[in-house]
């Protein structure tokens, strides 16, 4: 019997590897960088909150978690809240974040 022999072209060398780790973290810290950039320039100076009064009403629940979200991860948590109780102000009867008190009592 002969042992079986693998196809060195297959697999992936170390420095294959390595560089591929490399690319990723180099694309990651890209990211990184531009979710930080997104959440400070909406931020600062209450942009966040001037836009909720003009978009809340036009953002989706989904848009509105997803948003929030994504400033509560880059460490603004008191926009990421004031982002979503502004938006509930203007969600409809049965919509997720909607809050008035005849619903509640229901």
């Amino acid at each position: 019997m002969t042992a079986q022999h693998t196809d060195e072209t297959s697999v992936p060398s170390a420095a294959a590897l390595v560089t591929t780790a490399l690319d990723a973290l180099g694309r990651l810290e890209r990211i990184a960088e531009a979710v930080d950039a997104f959440a400070h320039i909406w931020t600062r100076g209450g942009l966040v909150s001037d836009l909720v009064d003009a978009y809340a009403c036009t953002l989706t629940c989904s848009e509105a978690e997803a948003l929030s979200e994504l400033l509560a991860a880059c460490g603004h948590q008191a926009a990421a809240q004031d982002l979503l109780k502004d938006h509930a102000e203007h969600d409809q009867c049965g919509e997720l974040h909607h809050t008035c008190q005849d619903c509640a009592a229901a």
